[in-house]
Order: C-alpha cells, then sequence, then structure tokens
C-alpha cells in the first residue's frame, strides 16, 4: 500500500512538472511570437518613414525639374510622388495608432509635408502662367530647402525611435531566451530523476501483485473444475459484462471451444421467443448487478447448427468483501422438450395475425385502387350519354353502363363480404325515419323499375313510429339487396315492400320488414342454402342474371349482428318473399307539424360565382370533376395533394372544399386537421374518396370533415352533398328543440371540468354524444366555449378527442 502511494505520489509530481514546463514553454512561445510581430511592425514603420523621404524628395526633383525646363513631362512623376506620400501617411497612421507619441509626431510631419507640397505646388503654378524665371526666382528664397530639411528631421526622429524600441524589444527577446532555456533544462533533468524512481516502485509492486495474482489463479483453476463437473451449465461475467468463466456443459450447450475467444457477439445466437437478441445473460446482468436478486428468463431461444434450442436461465449475482456485485453467474438448462409445443402455437398464432394484418391492407389498397378508376369510368359514361350519339353508341352506352353498375356490385359484395369476416362492421345509434328509407328506395330504383315494365308497391302500416332509434345505413343497404334481387329476377308483376310493428317491449320494439315480388323463384332444394356464400338457385341463373351470390349473406350477417333474423319463401315460376325482423330502440323525438313540414319552396340552386377547390392526385378524376363542375356552374380550382392545397389556400378563399383521402405527401386526414387545427378554416369539406371500409365515414367526420362521399358517385348525388354543405354553411340557427335536460348536463359538464374531474367529464360527453343524435334542431350555440374550456383545465387528450367526437355528431345532425 505505502509503495502504491510512493508510485502514485511521483507520477503526480512528474506529471505537475511536465505540465509547469509545458505553461512556461507556451508563455515564452507567445513571448517570442509576440516580440517577433513588434520587430516587423517597428521595421515597417521605419520602412514607411523612409518611404515619404524618398517621395518628397521626388516632389522636390519633379518641380525643381518643371522650374528648370518647363517642360509638362516632368508633372506626372510630380503627380504621383504626391499620391504616393499620401498612401505613405495613411499607412503610417494605421501602424503608430496605438503610440500617442508616434502619432503626434506623424502630425508635425504629415503639417511640413504639406507646407512642402503647397510650396512645391506654387512652383509649378507660377512656372506655368509667369514662366520659368520667375518659378527659378522663387526656388532661390531656399524655402523648399528649409522645408526638405525639416522633413528630414522629422523623419529621422521617427525612424530613431523605432530603432531604440528594436533594440530594447531584441534585448527583452534574449532574456526571456536564456530563462526558459535555464527553466526547461532543469525541469526535464528533475523529471527523468523522478521517473526513474517511479518505474522503479512500480516493477516492485508488479512483482509482489504477480505473486499474489498466482495464488489467485490457483485457487480459480481449482474451482473451476469443479464447476466442470457439474452437469448444469455455469457461465459467469464480470462488471464490463466480458465473459469471465463457462463450465464444460455450458460450453457445449452454447458451441463454445474456449473462453479466451469468446466475446458477446460470439454470443448473440441466444434470442428472446420474440426475435429479439439476447446477450448472454443482458438484461438478467443489468438487474442482477442492481441488487435486484435471483433473475430468471425461460422465454429464450438459442439458434445453432440449424436448430433451435430452448433455454432456461437463472442468473443470480456474486458480491465481493465490499458487499458491492461484481460478477454475475448464470445457470443455463436446455428446455427444448418443454417449449416445442408452445414455440408452434406462437408462430401459428403470429401467422393468423399476419394474415389478417395483410388482408386488411390489400383490402385497403383494393377499394382504393378499383374504385378511382371506376369514378372515371362512371363519371365519364354518364358525359358522354349528355352528348349527341347514334342509336349503335347509345346501345354500345348502356352497355357500358350495366357492365360498371355489374361490376361495382360486385366489388361492394365482396368489400362488405370482408369487413364482416373481419369483424370490422360497426353499427350506429341514430333516430331516423323508416318512410324516408321506404321513400329513398323508390326513388332510387323506381327508373330501373318502369324500364322492365314492373310495379312498386310501398306500405307502412299505422303502428310504425315516425322516428326509430338504430342504423339507417345497414337497414338501407339490407333492404337495397333485397329490392335489388326482386328487380333482377321479375319480368313482371308487382314488386311490394312492407312495414310494421311486430312487438313492443320496454325502450325496445321490433320492426317486420316483407319484401315479395313475381319473378322467377327459387327451387324447393335450394332455399336451405340461399344464404350461403357465393350461392345461387341453378348455374342458369348465374348465366342468365349475374351476380356474385354474396348479396343475400351479407344481408343476413348485417341483420343477425343487430340481433335479427330473415327467412325466404318461395315457389318456382311464381315468386320469393324475404321477412326479416331488426329490434331497435324507441326514439326520444315526437313527431310534430313542423318538424314534418317540406320546404317545398326551398329548392338550392346553383350559384355561378360558387368558388371550389378539388384536392385529387388522379389526373382522370380531375378532369372528370372539372368537366362535371362546369355543367354544375361552378369555379373548380385543383389541387394534386394536401401540400399543393395548403399553398392554395394561403392566398385563396374558396366556399367549399372536395377532399381526396389517399394523396401523396399530406393524405385527406392530415390536410383537413391543419387547416382545422392551424389554418381555423370553417370552409365545409366533403370527403371524395375510393375507400369504402368500415368507419371511414366516422374517421373523415372525427377529422374535421363535414360530409363524405364514396366513389363512384352520382352527379345527383355529388350535387346534393353540395349544396347541402353551402346552405348548412350559410343558413341561420334553427330554432332549439326544447329540451331542458341538455342544457343542465351541460353546465354539470362546465363544473365538472372547473374541478378537473377529467373521468367523469368524459362519461358525461359520451352521454350527451349519444343524447343529442336524437334531437332535431339543437342549438349548437349551447356547446361554445367547452372545447376552451377542456384546453385550460383538461389537458387530456382523450377528453379533448371525445369532445370532437361529440362535435362531429353535433354537425352531423345539423347537416341532416
Amino acid at each position: 500500500m505505502k509503495a502504491r502511494i510512493r508510485i502514485i505520489s511521483a507520477s503526480i509530481f512528474s506529471i505537475a512538472s511536465i505540465l509547469l514546463i509545458g505553461f512556461f514553454g507556451l508563455n515564452s512561445i507567445r513571448r517570442f511570437d509576440e516580440s517577433g510581430k513588434w520587430v516587423v511592425h517597428t521595421q515597417q514603420v521605419i520602412n514607411e518613414a523612409r518611404q515619404i523621404l524618398l517621395y518628397c524628395a521626388d516632389l522636390e526633383t519633379a518641380s525643381r525639374g518643371y522650374a528648370i525646363t518647363a517642360d509638362s513631362e516632368y508633372l506626372e512623376p510630380y503627380h504621383a510622388a504626391r499620391a504616393n506620400i499620401n498612401k505613405s501617411l495613411k499607412r503610417l497612421k494605421k501602424l503608430t495608432r496605438d503610440n500617442a507619441v508616434q502619432a503626434k509626431e506623424l502630425l508635425q510631419l504629415q503639417t511640413v509635408i504639406e507646407e512642402k507640397a503647397d510650396f512645391c505646388d506654387s512652383i509649378n503654378k507660377l512656372c506655368t502662367t509667369e514662366g520659368k524665371m520667375a518659378a527659378q526666382q522663387l526656388i532661390s528664397g531656399r524655402r523648399g530647402l528649409k522645408a526638405m530639411a525639416s522633413i528630414r528631421q522629422k523623419v529621422g526622429g521617427i525612424i530613431e525611435r523605432e530603432n531604440n524600441l528594436l533594440r530594447q524589444r531584441s534585448a527583452e527577446t534574449d532574456e526571456n531566451y536564456t530563462t526558459t532555456y535555464q527553466l526547461i533544462l532543469f525541469s526535464l533533468v528533475g523529471s527523468v530523476l523522478i521517473l526513474l524512481v517511479t518505474f522503479y516502485l512500480l516493477l516492485r509492486d508488479l512483482h509482489i501483485r504477480s505473486a499474489n495474482e498466482k495464488k489467485i489463479r490457483d485457487n480459480e483453476h481449482e474451482l473451476k473444475q469443479f464447476f466442470d463437473t457439474i452437469p448444469i451449465g455455469i457461465f459467469i461475467m464480470d462488471k464490463d459484462k466480458k465473459p469471465y468463466y463457462a463450465n464444460k456443459s455450458s460450453m457445449e450447450l452454447m458451441g463454445i471451444d474456449t473462453l479466451d475467444k469468446v466475446n458477446l457477439q460470439e454470443l448473440s445466437n441466444i434470442e428472446h421467443t420474440s426475435g429479439e437478441s439476447y446477450q448472454i445473460p443482458d438484461t438478467s446482468l443489468d438487474e442482477a448487478f442492481s441488487q435486484r436478486g435471483d433473475i430468471h428468463r425461460n422465454d429464450l431461444v438459442m439458434k445453432r447448427d440449424g436448430k433451435e434450442i430452448h433455454l432456461s436461465i437463472r442468473s443470480v449475482g456474486v458480491r465481493d468483501s465490499d458487499s458491492k456485485i461484481s460478477f454475475v453467474m448464470s445457470i443455463v438448462e436446455d428446455v427444448s422438450l418443454q417449449r416445442k409445443t408452445e414455440q408452434e402455437l406462437l408462430r401459428a398464432k403470429k401467422f393468423a395475425e399476419d394474415s389478417d394484418k395483410q388482408k386488411e391492407i390489400f383490402l385497403t389498397n383494393m377499394s382504393h385502387e378499383i374504385r378511382t378508376p371506376m369514378n372515371a369510368i362512371v363519371g365519364f359514361t354518364t358525359l358522354l350519354g349528355d352528348t349527341a350519339l347514334t342509336k349503335e353508341q347509345e346501345d354500345y352506352l348502356d352497355s357500358i353502363r350495366i357492365a360498371s353498375g355489374n361490376l361495382l356490385h360486385i366489388i361492394n359484395d365482396i368489400l362488405d363480404l370482408s369487413k364482416i369476416q373481419a369483424g370490422h362492421i360497426n353499427f350506429e345509434t341514430l333516430d331516423f325515419k323508416p318512410a324516408e328509407i321506404l321513400e329513398g328506395l323508390s326513388k332510387v330504383h323506381s327508373p330501373e323499375i318502369s324500364s322492365k315494365g314492373l310495379k312498386l308497391a310501398v306500405s307502412l302500416a299505422d303502428n310504425v313510429p315516425s322516428y326509430v332509434k338504430g342504423d339507417p345505413l345497414r337497414l338501407r343497404q339490407v333492404l337495397t339487396n333485397l329490392l335489388g334481387n326482386a328487380i333482377k329476377f321479375s319480368d313482371r308483376g308487382t314488386i311490394s315492400i312492407q312495414v310494421e310493428k311486430e312487438e313492443e317491449n320496454g325502450d325496445e320494439l321490433t320492426l317486420a320488414f316483407t319484401v315479395s315480388d313475381q319473378g322467377i323463384g327459387i327451387d324447393a332444394d335450394k332455399l336451405p342454402f340461399i344464404f350461403d356464400r357465393f350461392t345461387q338457385a341453378d348455374f342458369d341463373t348465374n348465366r342468365l342474371y349475374g351476380g356474385t351470390g354474396l348479396g343475400l349473406n351479407i344481408s343476413k350477417s348485417l341483420i343477425e349482428q343487430q340481433n335479427g333474423a330473415i327467412s325466404v319463401e318461395s315457389r318456382k315460376n311464381e315468386g320469393t318473399t324475404f321477412r326479416f325482423r331488426i329490434p331497435f330502440k324507441k326514439s326520444e323525438i315526437q313527431e310534430t307539424s313542423e318538424s314534418v313540414s317540406v320546404n317545398k319552396g326551398n329548392k338550392t340552386t346553383a350559384v355561378s360565382s360558387l368558388k371550389i377547390l378539388l384536392v385529387e392526385d388522379n389526373m382522370l378524376n380531375q378532369k372528370l370533376a372539372l368537366r362535371v363542375m362546369k355543367d354544375f356552374g361552378y369555379h373548380l380550382d385543383t389541387a394534386v395533394n394536401g401540400r399543393e392545397a395548403l399553398e392554395k389556400l394561403r392566398d385563396n378563399t374558396y366556399d367549399l372544399i372536395l377532399m381526396d383521402l389517399q394523396m401523396p405527401e399530406l393524405d385527406g386526414y392530415q390536410t383537413t386537421q391543419i387547416l382545422r387545427r392551424d389554418f381555423k378554416l370553417t370552409t365545409p369539406i366533403i370527403a371524395m374518396t375510393a375507400h369504402s371500409l368500415a368507419g371511414e365515414r366516422d374517421k373523415c367526420l372525427e377529422a374535421g370533415m363535414n360530409d363524405y362521399i364514396s366513389k363512384p358517385f352520382k352527379f345527383d348525388q355529388l350535387k346534393m352533398k353540395i349544396d347541402q354543405a353551402i346552405k348548412s354553411a350559410g343558413t341561420a340557427p334553427q330554432q332549439t328543440v326544447q329540451h331542458p335536460g341538455i342544457k343542465k348536463q351541460l353546465e354539470e359538464l362546465a363544473i365538472l371540468l372547473e374541478k378537473s374531474n377529467l373521468m367523469e367529464s368524459k362519461m358525461l360527453i359520451f352521454k350527451l354524444k349519444s343524447q343529442i343524435s336524437g334531437i332535431p334542431n339543437i342549438d349548437q350555440t349551447l356547446f361554445s366555449g367547452l372545447e376552451q374550456l377542456i384546453r385550460e383545465k383538461a389537458e387530456s387528450a382523450a377528453l379533448l378527442e371525445e369532445f370532437h367526437s361529440l362535435n362531429a355528431t353535433l354537425n352531423q345532425k345539423l347537416r341532416s
């Protein structure tokens, strides 16, 4: 211990001496450098002073030459001398600006030089005007000689002062050099002596340490031999995570020949069962060193020679005499047999999850990639139908319409089936009128029914309430499938739709729907399979009428997922009857004469000055939209992606924005969120998208869009959406329905937010969301100020997201 202290002390003294030498050496170099700079500076001053003296002599010579000869060639060197004198004076001023004495002398020199120059100018002027005799007479007065003598005296004084400074600094440099040399020599000698003493002490200490280490190695060798006899793998690492010891069993298990050649990279073939790398003992080592005790990992697998060996590793810290953990010992066991079944199950689960994910990605891309060109096909087909065509061309165009319609129907069936299989069908709970559903179906299918010479009879029983609460979109989809089949498989007779209330229980009621036709019917032996996927009555049915055989299966799934049921009755060549029942919630909306009245005189007309921005990356759809908007009388501007749309909206104002969802750089969702959040833009935004997966409409509304239309769409549908959005943005608030419960709950919500009670606030917002969907003409001003209060008091992203969902439901209700 004493030897170590002596070595450390000697080393510190040696290092201090070296640092001291370096300090003085650097300081001397700095002074040498400064002295050198001053020598150069002094020499520059002397040179400039001498140069001024030479220029003054040139000035006098040129002036005298002109006075003697009257030759104008002497004037050019005269003027050059004057210019050079001025330049030299400026340089000399710059060099002596830090020396007050020299600056004063230089000012005196400048005064004398100016007097000399003025005298020479007088000689030149007199020679020019009165002749050289007059100029020579002026020179003979010896005024110029006196001025020149004064200049020489001033310049000589400056040079003499600089020479004195130069001699003084040279003496200081010599003295500094001698002192530095002596100091360095003394320090080097002392450092060498100290280093020799240190080296001797170090050798003595190493000799003692070598003897002690030999004893330790002998003990370790005996301990390792003992560990090698144990059949369980033992692996030890030091606190630097370096392999310290591995017994024979662990080396055989991990395929290690000798521990001396092993590093952590070579042991990285051990992995978690999740696939992440696990270097022995990795996390276990950290946890063991943090004194957390016995750490056990049994989820590891090692890949070696094309085989997988499952391992269980238990790690524990080994403490030294100071009770600090300096090593970690890991016990390694092969548990492959126990993990084989578990690993197979994990692989199967991962494969299933990956398949579902790939399927969802495929469906999303397929929906977008197919519907985008379908929108152009349907749109341009409609535009082509408005042009002058021959009868043959009209026939071809009708064939294109039929084919594209059939293709779109097939696409919708496949996507709906995939959504049902993936469990992605979401059902809304909204207040709606069954009568409006039936009226809409009649209007949509009226042209097709009339073209086939059929009749449609719609019957709504008196016991059916005006409003019920459920999912109007899914009900419309089921009825559309059944009515579409009835039209497709009927060539004569009447198609009827009947609705009646079947039963009522508490806050729930069940409606029964019947769709009947007098068409081709279905064979009795085919009826048990009619709701199966890809099933039609027979091969001839598919050949004659087309279709995928998915519509009835989808309808059955939608009905059953709403706790309903469907059945079918049919006779060959006599017709088919489908009956289904769906339970709905009772609506709190009470029908009034005001709410059922129809505003017949409030039709929205196209305004030629309406400015619309279309954000769409597909050139064909852009071309189609430009033509359609032109026919509507609207002005259309286009942007190929969200980033370009933001740039246009910074400089322009639009009445409405048509927003595609899937675009490069910035998609429709991101662009809308920026417009609503950063731009504070309230312009109506309608999503025009080829996506049709579950929840797409809700995602659009939650992102801040006002409405949603799926590609391909009909022109009148787009026109209706635009008119509704413009009207909703420009109309005054409607009369509020008397509903004191809503106002009271909003007051409670404000109190909860003030108290930062986030959980109850969120529950109350969720409750309000379900309530306002059933109230027509609700006053939107009741909700003003809540968002700002949430931002100030709640500071909760989840709560704010719930409030945005409430706002989306409110806006949707106001637009309807």
